[in-house]
């Protein structure tokens, strides 16, 4: 994994980069998880848990800004049938670590509401059963990879993280806000993205 790292909340996915959202599908979020795992069994890794949510935060930066302000983001890479799975980090994060600096509940929570929203008022993401079907947004089966079933679309369940928090959480309770890219593109003051070099500590 550590040879996977590239810098600013980035793994490369492989030996060679490939732009997708395995960041957020699956390397981030296990690699957290797994490690704060070995760490509470005082088990030696070669990154601190701590450093590895730090990287996971930053990567969150990037994903919320990749909301577009109607509520949509890039369908670019593999797997992209999974769909709402391309925010796991930023519901891991609501739900378990805490939010990475610079995001707010309301934000996060609207952000992502709008986007769930968007997806799936859309005809064809489900069958006449009630099952998803392959597709991003609707029934799109030719996006599929030779890897893909139905089964494995359900990863974008893990939206649903947020859903563990009790009903009193500023998750829940904290007035809706407007995410980055809204406020960018309505002319409105939004905080200034600096690239992060993310030490070894």
């Amino acid at each position: 994994m550590e040879e996977w790292y590239l810098s600013d909340g980035w793994y490369s996915d492989g030996p060679e980069m490939s732009l997708d959202y395995y960041n957020a599908f699956v390397i981030h979020p296990m690699y957290v998880e797994i490690l704060q795992i070995l760490e509470s069994k005082k088990v030696q890794t070669p990154i601190s848990w701590k450093l590895a949510l730090k990287r996971m935060h930053r990567f969150d930066q990037f994903m919320e800004r990749l909301i577009s302000p109607e509520g949509t983001f890039p369908a670019f890479g593999r797997s992209i049938v999974y769909r709402m799975g391309a925010f796991q980090t930023l519901a891991l994060s609501s739900w378990r670590y805490g939010l990475a600096p610079g995001h707010t509940n309301g934000q996060i929570r609207n952000a992502i509401t709008t986007t769930m929203k968007r997806m799936f008022s859309v005809e064809g993401n489900f069958n006449k059963g009630g099952y998803l079907q392959l597709g991003f947004v609707g029934h799109q089966p030719d996006l599929s990879n030779y890897y893909t079933n139905n089964g494995s679309l359900y990863l974008t369940s893990l939206v649903f993280l947020p859903l563990g928090l009790p009903a009193n959480h500023a998750f829940w309770t904290a007035p809706a806000e407007k995410w980055t890219s809204q406020k960018a593109w309505s002319g409105e003051p939004f905080p200034i993205d600096n690239h992060q070099s993310i030490k070894n500590k």
